[in-house]
């Protein structure tokens, strides 16, 4: 089914080949293009939806095959950007009360207040109801404007839990742990002694906000880091194994994506600290080996906003200019050594790894030949990993003397079964750099005892209002 939608000033939004959004006026005339999301490293339009106003649009975008995830954004037509809105979002309506009523990918429905004139959500979602029937990537529930709902439930044939899943190099499977099953997994990150995996996760029949927790291997406890109301992700461990950062919304009244960090043995009680609070939205951090310095990225990925700085911890100071471009330079990752960063950048087109001295030095090396993202380097020295345009995990050998040199490319395995967060890390390795620790889609015929059936809900705004403000 072609992605539409009519706008109310009278075009049409439809996709084109190459997840391309395209509008025209809806009595004929000439189309433009909008966006060629092909370009941002995204493979399938999966739907859109128009706004009040007309000044900006709903869209579902895939980075690989949509039963293998799904993320919801806003295209903003006066500020020609698409930002990220929400992962493992099917599809979101927007409604009269001035929230963005939204259906994850496993059948939950959600509604969190959106800023219609900044187009973008202002508050953690409130969990509605569940148990949604989806169909890979299109959920069977659609709002009306007059506050008319009708939805199926029952019957899932998309992906239900997740599992953690280790990876070896010609593409063999095993369970991290039978126990790590039932929840919905955003992102993993192994401990630097691979005793332990940092988690961000939802858990099922939960609050639907992502939480950080924390795994002993092969068989420990499960403990929670985070426990507030506040989504939290994209963990990245200390040195020593001590402490976890993470990217959060919302805490501590603090609006924008920050950088917080947390006890990984959950001594804290679920209170974190402000590591790193900007002007612009922080989507990522990592720490220089020594741990003097914390490079952050801020800024989108898809949107050539995105750009690399350097805070020294010991000081707060802070570098901007690390990597900053017209264009987008993100999922960074600095040598075992410290003296090497990778990362992704859209200079070409679309994202390619690139790798270049730390902290000084402009040159740099094109890594991938197609296409690439979520740069992880080997503990050896030799290597370092990637996912290429295929979908397809890869591995580059390399020398530093007398400088930085590919020697090799090579194609390991596909990564379509697979979760990936696009601008982000979208696996681990483990310390002898022969397995990769990532997480799974496990595909459900049919939700737990929902029967199917069409359910049909009148002047739903009026409940939602006594909802959001209680």
């Amino acid at each position: 089914m072609v992605a539409t939608a009519w706008q109310d000033d009278g075009t049409i939004l439809y996709e084109m080949p190459g997840a391309t959004l395209m509008r025209i006026p809806d009595v004929g005339g000439l189309a433009d293009t909008v966006a060629v999301y092909s370009e941002q490293g995204f493979t399938n339009l999966a739907w859109v939806g128009g706004l009040p106003g007309s000044r900006g649009a709903l869209v579902t975008l895939c980075p690989g095959p949509c039963a293998g995830g799904l993320s919801l954004l806003v295209a903003d037509f006066e500020a020609d950007t698409t930002r990220l809105l929400l992962d493992d979002v099917a599809r979101g309506w927007y409604t009269p009360t001035g929230q963005l009523i939204y259906v994850r990918t496993d059948g939950a429905v959600f509604a969190a207040p959106f800023d219609l004139d900044a187009l973008e959500l202002t508050g953690p979602g409130l969990p509605l109801f569940e148990g949604v029937q989806l169909n890979t990537s299109t959920p069977e529930l659609t709002v009306a404007w007059d506050g008319t709902m009708l939805y199926a439930t029952g019957g899932q044939t998309t992906q239900g839990s997740r599992e953690l899943i280790w990876v070896d190099r010609s593409g063999g499977t095993e369970l991290v742990d039978q126990s790590l099953t039932g929840a919905t997994y955003f992102s993993a990150t192994l401990s630097p002694n691979d005793d332990r995996v940092a988690l961000a996760m939802v858990e099922t029949g939960g609050t639907g906000v992502s939480q950080l927790w924390v795994k002993e291997l092969p068989d420990g406890p499960l403990t929670r880091l985070t426990t507030g109301s506040s989504p939290a992700g994209r963990p990245i461990w200390s040195q020593d194994g001590r402490n976890i950062s993470f990217i959060a919304d919302n805490a501590d009244n603090i609006i924008l994506p920050h950088a917080r960090s947390i006890t990984a043995d959950g001594s804290s009680e679920g209170v974190s600290d402000l590591l790193l609070e900007h002007t612009r939205p922080v989507r990522e951090v990592f720490f220089t080996p020594d741990e003097r310095g914390l490079i952050f990225r801020q800024g989108q990925a898809n949107t050539g906003t995105a750009d690399l700085g350097l805070m020294d911890l010991q000081t707060g100071s802070i570098d901007e200019t690390l990597l900053a471009s017209d264009f987008s330079e993100f999922g960074v990752s600095l040598s075992p050594d410290g003296r090497w960063m990778a990362y992704s950048s859209d200079a070409s087109g679309r994202p390619e790894i690139f790798v270049r001295p730390f902290p000084e030095g402009t040159s740099r090396v094109q890594v991938s030949a197609n296409g690439g993202r979520s740069p992880v380097w080997a503990h050896n020295g030799r290597e370092l990993f990637f996912v290429d345009a295929d979908g397809v995990m890869s591995v580059a050998t390399y020398r530093t003397e007398p400088s930085f040199a590919v020697e090799s490319r090579d194609q390991l395995f596909s990564v379509s079964e697979y979760v990936g967060i696009l601008d982000w890390r979208a696996f681990d390795i483990s310390s002898d750099d022969e397995r990769f620790l990532m997480v799974s889609f496990v595909g459900r015929a049919q939700m737990s005892g929902d029967s199917e059936r069409i359910i049909l809900v009148q002047n739903y705004f009026e409940e939602l209002r006594e909802r959001v403000s209680n």
